[in-house]
């Protein structure tokens, strides 16, 4: 792999994991700037991360993942499975979990 093709990867890479890291944010009903006082940075820097334009540092992520209850695993796991496809499986069981969440929130109202 070339440096170029490596930079790409990293790239995918961060926008994924910022993906995550904002599907699992919705789902614990926090906004941007909530997290962002938790992890003690802006909700920009936050929008960083979930965007992938800003990677986010081993430390920061196990920050971010403790104030949103998850382990690291929920963000990071599919990354160590060997099984093609992982990664979509995690995002489909989120988005179906943030839909279930939605309509309890729906019913609750």
């Amino acid at each position: 792999m070339g440096k170029t093709e490596s930079k790409e990867a990293d790239h995918e890479m961060s926008k994924e994991i910022g993906s995550r890291i904002r599907k699992l944010r919705e789902i614990a009903g926090l906004s941007q700037e909530k997290l962002g006082e938790e992890l003690g940075i802006t909700f920009q820097q936050v929008q960083k991360y979930e965007t992938g334009k800003n990677r986010i540092s081993a430390p920061k992520l196990v920050q971010v993942c403790k104030a949103l209850g998850v382990t690291t695993e929920a963000v990071l796991g599919s990354y160590f499975d060997s099984q093609q496809g992982a990664s979509n499986s995690v995002l489909s069981r989120l988005t179906a979990m943030e839909s279930k969440l939605s309509q309890i929130r729906t019913l609750a109202a």
